[in-house]
């Protein structure tokens, strides 16, 4: 890392229900990954191990991607 992101740490927001989409925004595809996991991927391929993300509520179906 260097100086510029040694204390910078990515906040991932997947909370919210989707009540059109008929099933969790964070959950939908994106390419072969869902919206949630390419956010994290993402950022933990700039900051690594330091993205944290919340959640409205305790969800198996979310867990599983990690």
């Amino acid at each position: 890392m260097n100086a510029y992101t040694d204390n910078v740490y990515a906040i991932v927001l997947a909370a919210g229900p989707s009540s059109r989409m008929g099933s969790p925004k964070q959950l939908l595809a994106w390419g072969n990954r869902s919206l949630l996991e390419c956010s994290i991927l993402n950022a933990r391929s700039i900051l690594n191990e330091r993205v944290i993300s919340v959640f409205q509520r305790f969800d198996l179906s979310i867990l599983r991607l990690f």
